[in-house]
Parts: structure tokens; sequence; C-alpha cells
């Protein structure tokens, strides 16, 4: 089974507590768990690389409290 992004979609790195965006435009988003920057936003590359969804998304409303 092919998985496409309706399926990964939920996962939205602007909601990850790792999740960054840069002043370099080059390198625009950032992850911090996965500690890497890239033109893309980090769970896209996820999902085209590893053919699935980010596992190390945490949600910020977590912290919230």
């Amino acid at each position: 089974m092919t998985l496409s992004l309706e399926t990964w979609l939920p996962i939205r790195c602007d909601r990850c507590r790792h999740y960054q965006v840069t002043p370099e435009a080059p390198l625009p988003y950032r992850c911090r768990a996965m500690i890497f920057k890239g033109r893309r936003p980090p769970a896209e590359v996820v999902f085209r690389t590893a053919n699935g969804p980010c596992l190390l998304f945490a949600s910020k409303k977590a912290n919230a409290g």
C-alpha cells in the first residue's frame, strides 16, 4: 500500500515543538529533533525519504498548562 499526502497531512510541522523557521533563505525549515535544515518542511522530507509519517512529532499543546 502506498501512502498519500492525505494520510500524513495531519502531521503539520508548524504544530510540532521541534519545528523552527530559520532566518536563512536557502534553508528556511529546521527540525531540532532530527537536527537538520531544509528547503521543505521536515515532515514532507521524512515522508518522501522513509515513505511514512514523521515519528518524532510532538504536539506543542502537550507542554501547555
